[in-house]
């Protein structure tokens, strides 16, 4: 999780949207997936943009974990995977228009 005076970047800032728009995150571990994709989300705002290989690897981390998180305890949510995977390959500043 990030820290207080540490300013939300576009990227977490979209997710924590997203995240919220899912409603209530009850059950197994979808609290803890939704929090590891803000720290994802978070490390990827940082990622410099001469580092294209970390870029591309905390973005794979974080569509991998937001599927669990959209999937809950193992289940299968294939549609809601897709809409969120589809927010995620938009380009950032057009989540809030869907």
């Amino acid at each position: 999780m990030t820290s207080p005076e540490v300013p939300l970047g576009e990227v977490e800032r979209a997710l924590r949207d997203d995240i919220a728009g899912l409603g209530p995150l009850a059950g197994g571990f979808r609290r803890t997936f939704a929090e590891v994709s803000y720290v994802l989300a978070h490390r990827l705002d940082l990622v410099d943009g001469e580092d294209g290989a970390t870029a591309v690897s905390l973005a794979k981390a974080l569509l991998a974990t937001l599927g669990a998180l959209v999937r809950g305890d193992g289940g299968s949510d294939d549609d809601a995977f897709k809409a969120v995977a589809a927010r995620m390959s938009s380009p950032v500043g057009d989540s809030a228009q869907s």
